[in-house]
């Protein structure tokens, strides 16, 4: 993820390699690996654009990750949040299983959605309720992401523990 300062009273735009200009708003991703060249301009509100700037930068490859905090969590006084990153707009399903294989929670986003949204720290709560509404016991869970975007479909698993 990459961020641009700003400077206030200007608007800032950008473009990656030959791409169009883009008005910059929030980090962006660059998806694909190796060196790219980041331009970036600021302009003011009739237009007029300043000095074009340029950086390069190398982008490697990362593991898509899915992570919770805190981790153990203790379901009488807090929550976990499920933190994951996406490279496009995806359906997302969340699935908590216990060590027996049994589903335990479940939670589908639809793309574009509040955590199906690429280019941010999508999250979700868990509070380590099951699907009847009842705490979860203590012990390990298995979360699994099946994220479905146009592109790919990614499927990331993560460890949980309950304690009391």
């Amino acid at each position: 993820m990459l961020s641009l300062a700003g400077i206030a009273g200007l608007n800032l735009e950008y473009k990656i390699d030959n791409g169009s200009w883009v008005t910059y708003t929030v980090p962006f991703l660059i998806s694909t690996s190796g060196n790219h060249t980041v331009y970036f301009r600021y302009f003011d509100t009739s237009g007029a654009r300043g000095k074009t700037n340029s950086s390069i930068v190398f982008v490697t490859a990362t593991e898509k990750k899915l992570v919770n905090y805190p981790n153990p969590f203790n379901p009488v006084v807090e929550t976990t949040r499920l933190e994951y990153l996406l490279t496009e707009d995806a359906d997302v399903k969340i699935e908590i299983f216990n060590l027996f294989g049994e589903l335990v929670w479940v939670k589908d986003i639809t793309k574009g959605d509040a955590g199906g949204k690429a280019g941010v720290n999508n999250n979700v709560l868990w509070d380590g309720t099951n699907k009847n509404g009842e705490r979860a016991g203590n012990g390990g869970y298995i979360c699994r992401l099946t994220a479905a975007g146009a592109a790919a479909t990614v499927k990331l698993t993560r460890k949980i523990a309950v304690i009391k």
